[in-house]
C-alpha cells in the first residue's frame, strides 16, 4: 500500500530510511541526496562521485581538475568556499565560479517560528510536490558579485 505520511508517501519514507542500511555514511548521504532530488525532480541528469575521478592536487587546483575532468566551463558552489576557494585560477582557466545565493520560501512548521535549517523531509512533509518545489528557488552569483 502507498499511505501517506503528512505529504510524503511511505515508499519514500522507506526508502529514505533504508538508505541507512548501507555500509559507507558517504554513500548513504549520497544516495539520500539523490533519492531526495528525484522525488522533488531536481536531480541533474548524472552525478558523479569525486572519489571515482582520478585527480590529484589539494584545494582549489583539485576543485579545478574536477571540473575540467568532466569538460565542466562553470562550478557552481556553497557559501563556505569564499574563503579558500582561488577564483583567479578559475577565470585563468575559462571556469566561471557562481556561488548559490538561497532563496527559501517559508512553509508550515509546527514550531512558532519557521527555520529553514532543518532537513528537506519537513518540506515535502509539510507541502505536496508542486508547493514544495515552489520554495527551492534558488539563484546563483558570479563570485565578483558575491564577494562583495
Amino acid at each position: 500500500k502507498n499511505k501517506e505520511l503528512g505529504n510524503i508517501s511511505l515508499s519514500l519514507f522507506d526508502e529514505v530510511t533504508n538508505l541507512s542500511k548501507q555500509q559507507k555514511l558517504s554513500k548513504t548521504l549520497i544516495s539520500s541526496c539523490e533519492v531526495l532530488a528525484s522525488y522533488l525532480q531536481v536531480l541533474p541528469p548524472n552525478v558523479i562521485v569525486s572519489s571515482d575521478i582520478n585527480v590529484g592536487g589539494k584545494s582549489s587546483e583539485r576543485v579545478l581538475q574536477l571540473v575540467k575532468s568532466v569538460s565542466g566551463t562553470r562550478y557552481l558552489t556553497g557559501h563556505g568556499a569564499s574563503k579558500y576557494l582561488d577564483h583567479e585560477l578559475f577565470e585563468k582557466a575559462g571556469v566561471e565560479v557562481e556561488y548559490i545565493d538561497y532563496q527559501i520560501g517559508e512553509w508550515p512548521q509546527e514550531m512558532s517560528t519557521f527555520t529553514p535549517f532543518v532537513t528537506s523531509l519537513d518540506l515535502i512533509a509539510s507541502l505536496p510536490l508542486k508547493l514544495a518545489k515552489q520554495r527551492l528557488k534558488s539563484i546563483s552569483k558570479n563570485w565578483c558579485d558575491f564577494i562583495k
